[in-house]
């Protein structure tokens, strides 16, 4: 799945909170639910399951900068999210 992360994503996310960051704010735009997202994996579920994934570099790094007040630009990563955990 292709993941976009916008400006909107960015302003509107929270540094520090793992469901309300930029990277969570775009997976669950994308329709993946219920993303928390930490510095190396997202995990998402549905009704008690719980799958996870790992992120790419760049989106780690990206975290990273967030957190750390660092200036971050809208971009897009890949994540293999099983159908089970993406809204239809």
């Amino acid at each position: 799945m292709r993941v976009e992360v916008t400006e909107e994503d960015i302003r509107r996310g929270k540094r520090n909170t793992c469901t309300r960051c930029p990277v969570a704010r775009a997976l669950r735009r994308s329709g993946v639910i219920s993303p928390s997202v930490y510095h190396s994996r997202a995990i998402f579920g549905r009704n008690g399951q719980w799958w996870g994934g790992d992120l790419p570099q760049k989106v780690t790094d990206f975290i990273c900068a967030f957190d750390d007040r660092e200036p971050v630009k809208p971009f897009s990563f890949v994540i293999s999210v099983p159908a089970k955990a993406v809204r239809r």
